[in-house]
């Protein structure tokens, strides 16, 4: 039997019989069934992250994050994104040429759709009808439509796409094209129409009239004038930009600066680039909690997950237990989020309390 622990406070400090410890540990963990395990680690976790005001991750008014046990879906899942009503999310399944279909209240895979050769993106329209789907290596896009769970139809002539993103109204889809390109696909008639050069294009996020959109091998991310479809001018950032979020406010992108470990923010009203927030190794990509007050960076090489709080963009404890994280999807009501394991073939949902 261990000594009773208790929580002092804000300080994060658990001690037992009165001597310090600066983390719970709870013994013995490689003794139990994984059912068990998993469930430790995610006390682990929540104590830890314990603060005395709201709390989460470690710090400021984040939630508390819980793990749940994995949920297996296809091979290398790699892009992910929620339905508007928080019911399902859908999972790129990168090695095995699917979409896995989660229910948000079960947690249990109710559908696996077959689509184009290495998908790695996705994005659902704002009414919930349809979802667009990169595929990579095809060069195409695959609509599914979200009541059937049936590939409607299927995009051509769009080099290497990566990633995507729907502007608010839903009437057109922005295609990042890996060969120099980002694509604007008309939603009403799932056709390709122009298109403006930037250079390894890989993440694309929208706020209003402007996209930003991250070039991988030039260590910039370069604003789009969705009005006029034109580029403005390289934002510098850190080397190997990937993921790309925008704040709740819309009033900074977030981008993750792969070769240096980084998160670089940026003004949507200046282009300007602003803090450089260190987080794990290798991050990936970005989410952003519906509230606004945080945002959560996949790293995939350190198989952890570093909370941002927000506005004040400092990080909070690492949430870990992953393996090879790269998707990553916070449900529209902010209740859960779900991390893809690239490494394990599976997807990690966690409860924000």
């Amino acid at each position: 039997m261990t000594d009773p622990v208790v929580y002092n406070g804000a300080s994060n400090n658990l001690t037992g019989k009165g001597t310090p410890n600066p983390k719970l540990l709870i013994p013995q963990k490689d003794k139990m069934d994984a059912p068990t395990t998993t469930a430790m680690l995610a006390i682990e976790q929540w104590c830890n992250n314990l603060q005395s005001t709201g709390g989460g991750g470690g710090g400021g008014g984040l939630p508390i994050p819980v793990p749940s046990a994995p949920i297996a879906v296809g091979t290398q899942p790699q892009g992910i994104a929620a339905t508007p009503d928080s019911a399902f999310v859908y999972v790129c399944n990168s090695g095995a040429n699917t979409v896995s279909v989660i229910s948000t209240a079960t947690n249990t895979v109710i559908a696996t759709i077959g689509v184009g050769t290495t998908p790695v993106g996705i994005a659902i329209t704002p009414n919930g009808l349809y979802a667009y789907v990169t595929n990579n290596t095809s060069g195409d896009v695959s609509v599914i439509t979200i009541a059937s769970n049936t590939v409607l139809t299927t995009i051509s002539g769009l080099g290497a796409p990566n990633g995507i993103a729907i502007d608010s109204g839903g009437s057109f889809a922005y295609v990042c094209d890996f060969g120099g390109s980002v694509h604007q696909i008309t939603i009403a008639t799932n056709t390709v129409g122009s298109s403006v050069s930037v250079s390894d294009a890989i993440a694309i996020a929208i706020t209003g009239t402007k996209a930003f959109a991250s070039s991988f091998n030039t260590s910039s991310v370069i604003p789009i004038d969705l009005t006029t479809f034109l580029a403005g001018s390289a934002i510098a950032v850190g080397p190997y930009p990937r993921g790309i979020a925008i704040n709740n406010p819309g009033t900074e992108v977030y981008v993750c600066d792969s070769g240096t470990n980084t998160v670089t923010t940026i003004s949507t009203a200046t282009n300007l680039p602003g803090a450089t927030i260190t987080v794990g190794s290798n991050p990936s990509q970005i989410a952003m909690l519906p509230s606004g007050s945080g945002c959560y960076v996949t790293n995939n090489a350190a198989n952890t997950v570093t909370p941002i709080n927000l506005p004040a963009n400092t990080t909070a404890t690492n949430i870990t237990g992953f393996n090879a994280p790269v998707g990553i999807v916070v449900l529209p009501n902010g209740t859960q989020m779900y991390v893809c394991n690239l490494g394990a073939n599976t997807v990690t949902p966690i409860t924000l309390h």
